[in-house]
């Protein structure tokens, strides 16, 4: 147990950064911006290690970001010292929006009956935006890893994935052979915009909304709002839910 312990502390420092991004634009106009690596796509940066057993972490200290450069980009600690043994840390991709596991595909975002959303050009609607997955947590569960993920698109979404850890360097995998899985949300009408998240001690997924419709805004006679970013959520919100005859339901719903 202990040796397990050590080597997903290593693996998870190395292996587990798939997205490091801000929360920012949310629309779906750049939706199919980027094109997705193929699964399985690796790009280490890092040499897993393997440190003595123990509780001891220390993070190499970063400099003040003063300069321009410094302020626009996300900087990260270069090593850790784990129980004497100093190990650089990085990263590797393990999924990208647009992969396919199954019958899935990894960030597409569905409908309240479990349709993939359409863009307005016909296209499915996968969360490929600037933030895309913007958290995701590895949790323990009946002897497995697995990861969820949630997306930060207009019409949020959570996909499950089983990881696979090699058991002599800690390092994680996707596994293709389980059927990953999009957790349905239609008893509390979805969800959208999700930002930040956690893994709580009880070992699960906290997640969170951000950007929510300010109905305080909205005309009881028009049934539109002043700012069209809000209205943009609830017509996100309406599409989800298959609402049909209200204000923010559009030509495509």
């Amino acid at each position: 147990m202990e040796k397990m312990k050590k080597i997903l502390a290593s693996s998870m420092l190395a292996a587990v950064a798939l997205t490091f991004a801000a929360c920012g634009s949310d629309d779906k106009s750049d939706a199919t911006a980027a094109s997705a690596a193929p699964l399985g796509y690796s790009e280490p940066t890092a040499t897993l290690c393997a440190p003595a057993a123990g509780t001891s972490m220390t993070f190499t200290a970063l400099g003040f970001p003063g300069t321009d450069d410094q302020k626009q980009f996300a900087q990260a600690t270069a090593s850790v010292n784990i129980n004497g043994t100093t190990c650089a840390t990085g990263y590797y991709k393990l999924i990208s929006t647009g992969d396919k596991i199954g019958s899935e595909t990894f960030g597409a975002i569905k409908d309240r009956s479990g349709a993939v959303m359409k863009q307005t050009d016909g296209s499915d609607y996968v969360c490929h935006n600037g933030s895309g997955p913007d958290h995701s947590t590895i949790i323990k569960k009946d002897g497995g890893l697995f990861l969820v993920s949630q997306m930060e698109c207009d019409n949020g979404g959570v996909y499950v994935a089983k990881l696979n850890q090699n058991t002599t360097t800690g390092a994680l995998s996707v596994d293709t052979n389980s059927a990953m899985h999009w957790a349905n949300f239609s008893n509390d009408f979805g969800t959208y915009v999700g930002c930040a998240g956690v893994k709580t001690t009880w070992e699960t997924h906290l997640g969170s909304e951000e950007y929510e419709p300010d109905m305080g805004l909205v005309s009881t006679t028009t049934g539109k709002s002043s700012h069209s970013s809000n209205d943009e959520i609830l017509v996100s919100i309406a599409q989800y839910n298959r609402l049909a005859g209200t204000a923010w339901t559009d030509a495509n719903n």
